[in-house]
């Protein structure tokens, strides 16, 4: 009577009328069919049929209604207030600002559109050649042109100037390549010219680019829009994010007066040519200024504690005068930003308050189930029980130590194996010719199990000591090998203290498990879960299954699982 009640529980859960777009709710929290099909897209195409597909995605949804479930409790016990769980979020509200400026000024301002996509995705059927002749300094590459418009070749121009190190050896030559594959100053340019044509110098951030297109052709084998849609929209959005990002920071500097002191500047301009001298770091007044903006300022000693924070390889060369400002610059710019942030009251934005949640939530997950996993404390009685319960487990497998000689070819080998059972000594013939020479500091023993030597093992398992076996060949290094056997040992029980540590993982892990299960079987009855089926099984697209096949009847919940935040 108590299994009917409950499967009769579970038919008017999964059978009740759904609200729209949700798949699940838990307690005060809805889980919505978007944040369920956001969590099973890296595993779509492992699904073979639509009732994989229906059942992986009720194990998904059963470990969000668990994370669910210990965020409930965790609220429960206030953790959100506690300021264990809090005080070191404190460090993180320059970053949660940041995230949230991000989200205002470049996220929000460039959404992609459907036609955006498809209009890519037409300019993506035609694919292009080129080569170019790349160089850092502008008035070299007008140089350059210059030179090819008085008909010098192009090929050898590239080969002698170009700074491109893998184009340059070859003429310059780029290869076949589509939209989105090349920065889109040089994309732009490449779809401007005609066949052959050459371009005046075009600047990206690699420098300056003189350009002659070869051809253009139709893309073979591409794939549905649809099917591309998503990791167009993913290409798109980081073009647009940016450029976004470039015009958000130049107007940035601008809008707060950014400037160089430039006497300052060249006078540490050599400080920093060899950044492995502490000597060289240290400036005779550490409070030069080398730039300001509207409120603010980058010193020399802010820059030699900058610079030196950093481990060795990863600091920047700033051996010349631009290097030096750009680094200049660069470590300017966060400091803007926070500044930006605050001139928005920023704490109060929607996306700070969002960010800072998500935050608080992982940080309570964590003290939660740090508190659920208390005193899981393992005996050695634990686990010699374990031990003397599972002997199966812990059995060093069966083994063969033999005298090996390993030879490449198979005909050498069996010269080799010739000689040995005429009475020629075996470590004599290693030592001349073996080519497994990790060996020699072991007299020549090797140890041979099924499961590293399977091929040895098999033709040496059953001989006797003293027997020579081979040649015979180690398919995994494609050798072949004479052995002389000189034991052979059964499988046997390993010691206990030799494993020990391998038991305690073992038990700890199943401890969690346990305590876990019980913890969530005991939420589900205190918070109300309520899982939606039929939503779940609508988000299947049975058309891209050769055999689709809905599920007959609302499966049970999945077993409780441990959650990682």
């Amino acid at each position: 009577m108590f299994v009917l009640i409950i499967a009769a529980v579970l038919l008017f859960t999964a059978c009740e009328t759904a609200p729209k777009d949700t798949v699940a709710k838990v307690g005060k929290y809805t889980i919505s069919a978007q944040d369920l099909e956001d969590n099973v897209a890296a595993l779509k195409g492992r699904w073979n049929n639509a009732t994989e597909a229906f059942d992986g995605r009720l194990a998904t949804l059963d470990n969000l209604v668990n994370g669910k479930l210990m965020l409930l409790e965790a609220y429960k016990r206030g953790l959100d207030q506690d300021t264990i769980v809090t005080k070191p979020l404190e460090a993180n509200a320059s970053r949660r600002k940041l995230i949230a400026l991000w989200e205002i000024e470049i996220v929000e301002k460039t959404k992609v559109t459907d036609e955006e996509l498809k209009a890519r995705y037409d300019a993506m059927s035609k694919e292009y050649s080129a080569a170019h002749i790349l160089v850092k300094d502008s008035v070299l590459s007008e140089e350059l042109y210059g030179k090819l418009q008085q008909g010098e070749d192009f090929s050898k121009l590239a080969m002698e100037f170009s700074e491109d190190p893998g184009s340059g050896a070859k003429g310059g030559d780029l290869g076949w390549f589509s939209v989105g594959r090349m920065v889109k100053e040089f994309e732009d340019a490449v779809m401007a010219l005609a066949d052959n044509e050459v371009s005046k110098p075009v600047k990206t951030r690699f420098g300056w680019h003189i350009i002659k297109r070869g051809g253009m052709r139709e893309r073979a084998g591409r794939r549905p829009f649809d099917e591309e849609k998503e990791s167009l929209r993913q290409m798109v959005e980081r073009e647009k994010q940016t450029k976004r990002m470039e015009e958000y920071l130049d107007g940035l500097y601008t809008n707060n007066n950014f400037a160089y002191n430039d006497a300052n500047l060249e006078m540490i301009k050599g400080r920093y040519e060899n950044p492995e001298d502490p000597t060289a770091m240290t400036p005779d007044k550490k409070d030069l200024v080398l730039a300001t903006w509207t409120g603010g300022q980058f010193t020399v000693g802010e820059l030699d504690s900058l610079y030196l924070s950093q481990p060795p390889y990863r600091r920047p060369p700033i051996a010349t005068p631009d290097q030096l400002r750009d680094f200049v610059k660069q470590a300017s710019q966060e400091r803007l930003l926070v500044a930006e942030t605050e001139k928005l009251n920023i704490t109060q934005n929607a996306k700070y308050k969002e960010t800072y949640e998500k935050e608080l939530e992982e940080a309570m997950l964590r003290a939660v189930q740090q508190d659920i996993y208390t005193n899981l404390e393992i005996t050695d009685e634990d686990m010699q029980l374990y031990y003397q319960a599972n002997p199966d487990s812990f059995m060093d497998p069966p083994m063969v130590i033999a005298k090996e000689v390993q030879i490449t070819a198979e005909a050498d080998a069996r010269k080799v194996a010739d000689e040995i059972r005429n009475g020629a000594s075996i470590t004599d013939v290693a030592e001349k010719q073996s080519e497994r020479g990790i060996l020699k500091s072991r007299d020549w023993e090797l140890e041979i199990t099924e499961m590293r030597f399977p091929e040895l093992f098999a033709a040496a398992k059953g001989a006797n000591p003293g027997d020579i076996v081979g040649p015979v060949k180690d398919n995994r290094s494609s050798k072949w090998s004479i052995l002389e056997v000189v034991e052979v040992s059964e499988a046997k029980p390993m010691e206990f203290d030799k494993v020990k540590g391998r038991i305690n993982s073992k038990l700890g892990r199943i401890k969690r498990e346990t305590v876990m299960e019980d913890f969530l079987a005991g939420a589900r009855d205190e918070f109300s879960v309520k899982i939606y089926e039929n939503n779940v099984a609508a988000l299947i697209d049975s058309s891209r299954f050769a055999a689709p096949a809905a599920p007959a009847a609302p499966a049970a919940p999945a077993a409780p699982k441990p959650v990682t935040p």
